[in-house]
Parts: structure tokens; sequence; C-alpha cells
């Protein structure tokens, strides 16, 4: 039988590589889990003001998906990270505002 943080691990190394190969299917899997992502964290007073802490599944997800995005950018330096289109100037000044 299998321990439960090993299979997470399982998981969590999948998403990795099928991230890291395909951005579609990354995104699949990023919007299935933010649909059944089980929550860890603490109930009652898990910070110093007496708030309780609670992480799901599909941040951490979402976390490593966003790493691996990056990873062939900085396997194959002609890649960029951000494909030039006309709206880069109207993101970027609605981000910077």
């Amino acid at each position: 039988m299998i321990s439960p943080l090993k299979a997470l691990g399982l998981v969590l190394g999948m998403v990795i590589i099928v991230s890291f190969l395909n951005a579609e299917y990354s995104l699949y899997i990023l919007i299935f889990s933010t649909l059944v992502s089980p929550e860890f964290g603490t109930t009652q007073g898990g910070t110093p003001e007496g708030r309780s802490v609670l992480i799901r599944l599909g941040d951490i997800l979402l976390v490593i998906t966003g790493f691996s995005q990056f990873a062939p950018t900085a396997i194959d330096k002609r890649l960029e990270l951000s494909l030039r289109t006309p709206l880069n100037k109207s993101i970027f000044s609605l981000f910077m505002w």
C-alpha cells in the first residue's frame, strides 16, 4: 500500500512533467484541481492574530504550473517569456496602475 504523501508526490511529479510538455493540458489539470482540491491547514489560531491558515492543493498546483511554464525558456534561450502583441502596452499600463 502506498502512503498518502508518496501518492501526492507522484501526482505532483506527473503534473510537473505534463505542464512542462504541454501548456494546454496543464491548464486543464489546473481547472480540474480547483474543482476538487482538498484543503490543508489549521482550523483555529494558525497565526499570531488568531486567524486560520488554509492551503488548497490547487494553490500548490498553480505555483508548480507557473514555474514549469518558465522552464522551457530557461532551457532554450531562443524562446521568449511572452508573445509580443499590440495589447502588451495596455496590459502593462493597467498592471502598473
